[in-house]
């Protein structure tokens, strides 16, 4: 029997929530208001186009997520012979 070596990581990222509850998508969201204080959302239900903004807030939501998750991995990658991942999204849990 021989003995192997497990190395875990376990990293958390704060970051802008990737939730949508109700009509309210975080990630269209440029900021994160408080109840009560307005929201793209909130323009949108007084029948605002706030598409483009909101698809531009995404966007840049997702590529900053992706630049962060991936310099995390490589990072990873350069301490580790093999690599396995599992992502556990904080929502998920």
């Amino acid at each position: 029997m021989s003995l192997q070596t497990v190395r875990i990581a376990v990293c958390q990222i704060a970051c802008h929530p990737a939730l949508a509850i109700g009509d309210r998508d975080y990630m269209a969201e440029p900021f994160l208001s408080k109840p009560g204080t307005p929201a793209l959302a909130d323009f949108v239900r007084r029948s605002l186009d706030m598409s483009e903004l909101q698809e531009a807030c995404r966007e840049s939501y997702l590529g900053w997520h992706a630049k962060r998750v991936t310099a995390i991995v490589e990072w990873i990658k350069g301490l580790l012979l093999s690599l396995r991942i599992d992502f556990l999204p904080k929502i998920s849990l």
